[in-house]
């Protein structure tokens, strides 16, 4: 079954209390999208908890399985592995359950590694043959993939979660062995998910600069913003901010451990201290239900969906309004403009462009270019600017 991504964050957002979204990582908050999203953060951010709380859910709804992948065999071994999945057994919420059994509403109970076959596999009753059960999770490390080059056969395996993308077991050729492991497990279905975690204070980034990233995040001013290789595939990446709560816990680790002179700016930034966020237009103070009107004009770029408005102001005279909104319907009366080809294919009045070929469209990629359009979101602003940047539409058109 085809992975939903909305419809699962919807479900993560039901069974994530709020408590523990907003104080680990939250994967109902930003776009995910099928290829390739890294979540960067300071240590103990729930990134791989939460992802395989995700990756449950898919299980359940979608019946998708997952490959949880390190760069080493050392962090593979049982011992190092077998207490993956041990917050899904052991978180219990008010109504008494775990995540597996609210999840799976009772299905399952309890998630057991089972060291033969190296997998995660869900119990109905913890008398359950390990090795009969059904499998949740793979585990594979990267130097070992051509291990399952060739036996690999799992079509619902849909998700692939890399932790520690950087880190001193990286070499080389990790990058080549992703890649292959990646076609082995994917084969031709390109609506899957990667997640690659990591904490770029430590270890090797290579994977990052082969992907020509690097740099880019290294200095990343937001929480949240898509990248485009030079042949123009998107790469999703969340630098994670800490709560509230360990702000000041993360000011006592840096003045005990951190606060001396490095050679990479912006050490402190990548460790998850602070991110600054950019500026972006809001709506006029002046503008009502009487001034604004509809263009018929759709954009869907990073899974979202955005509508175009035009606005009449006093203080900024006539501009474009883009909010965030749900797939319209494809006919003569909506036009939609995506960086998405695939599904420009599958839908009428669909364009994989920025529509040169329609007025209102040329009239609004260099409005948006000139900073003089107007967002209801922050999400539908770094949106916006990733479908221009797709395009590779210059600042000053």
């Amino acid at each position: 079954m085809e992975i939903n991504i909305k419809r699962l964050q919807a479900s993560f957002r039901e069974f994530v209390p709020k408590v523990y979204r907003e104080k680990w990582l939250d994967l109902s908050k930003n776009p995910i999208q099928f290829g390739y999203n890294i979540y960067n953060s300071f240590r103990v951010g729930g990134k791989t908890t939460n992802e395989l709380i995700f990756a449950l859910i898919a299980f359940s709804q979608c019946n998708t399985t997952t490959m949880y992948f390190r760069s080493g065999s050392r962090a593979t071994r049982a011992k190092a592995v077998s207490t993956l999945c041990d917050t899904l057994n052991n978180t219990v919420n008010d109504d008494g359950q775990n995540y597996i059994q609210a999840i799976t509403d009772g299905a399952f109970c309890w998630c057991q590694y089972h060291t033969h076959t190296k997998t995660f596999r869900l119990l109905h009753t913890l008398d359950d043959d390990v090795a009969k059960a059904p499998v949740f999770v793979y585990v594979c490390a990267l130097n070992e993939s051509l291990a399952i080059k060739s036996g690999f056969a799992d079509v619902n395996c849909n998700i692939c979660i890399y932790d520690e993308c950087v880190d001193d077991e990286v070499s080389n050729t990790t990058m080549i062995e992703y890649l292959n492991a990646i076609s082995t497990i994917f084969r031709l279905r390109h609506k899957s998910i990667a997640f690659l975690n990591c904490n770029m204070s430590v270890g090797s980034p290579i994977i990052l600069r082969k992907f020509g990233i690097y740099e880019k995040v290294l200095n990343q001013t937001t929480p949240y913003m898509v990248y485009h290789t030079q042949r123009g595939m998107k790469i999703s990446v969340n630098v994670l901010e800490p709560p509230p709560e360990q702000n000041n816990d993360r000011l006592k680790m840096n003045e005990t451990y951190f606060n001396f002179d490095t050679d990479i700016d912006g050490l402190e930034n990548i460790r998850g201290t602070s991110v600054c966020r950019e500026s972006y237009r809001e709506l006029p103070p002046d503008v009502t239900p009487e001034t604004t009107s509809e263009t018929g004009l759709y954009i869907y770029s990073c899974g979202m969906w955005l509508n175009v408005k035009q606005i009449s102001s006093d203080t900024f005279q006539d501009m474009y309004y883009i909010t965030e909104c749900i797939e319209p319907p494809h006919d003569s009366e909506h036009l939609t403009i995506t960086d998405d080809r695939q599904f420009s294919f599958d839908n009428p009045y669909t364009y994989s462009s920025i529509g040169k070929d329609f007025p209102v469209c040329v009239d609004l990629a260099k409005k948006v270019r000139r900073n003089d359009v107007c967002f209801q979101t922050f999400m539908s602003y770094i949106a916006v600017k990733s479908f221009y940047d797709f395009y590779r539409i210059p600042d000053y058109v």
